[in-house]
């Protein structure tokens, strides 16, 4: 959405901790704002037929200060409504794509983002 650039920082400015975006059903760029953690679309986990990248993220939040202390994008593939873990081939593939999407942040090789 053209909106998603402007409204990002607005959350993050309020206060958010952690900015999850979906809808496109396509992997978007990850950033981080002010120090918030924002990846703007999960891909297709579920709705789809086709095959296609997609992800989940791990974030580890710190209950006493209330911090994300470590954000993970783990790479997957969604094909015939079923979503599976990628053979590493596949995984560094995807987290390659992850890295020219998102110049302004470092994916490790295990997707951990900083």
């Amino acid at each position: 959405d053209w909106l998603q650039d402007e409204q990002a920082p607005l959350y993050a400015e309020a206060g958010a901790d952690l900015i999850i975006g979906d809808h496109p059903h396509v992997l978007q760029k990850i950033e981080m704002i002010n120090g918030v953690p924002c990846i703007y679309s999960l891909g297709n986990y579920l709705f789809n037929s086709g095959t296609v990248d997609t992800c989940l993220i791990q974030a580890t939040v710190d209950t006493a200060s209330k911090t994300v202390k470590s954000f993970r994008f783990i790479p997957a593939i969604q094909s015939g409504c079923r979503t599976k873990t990628p053979d590493s081939s596949e995984k560094d593939r995807i987290i390659q794509y992850m890295r020219s999407l998102s110049p302004d942040v470092t994916i490790d090789d295990d997707g951990y983002v900083y």
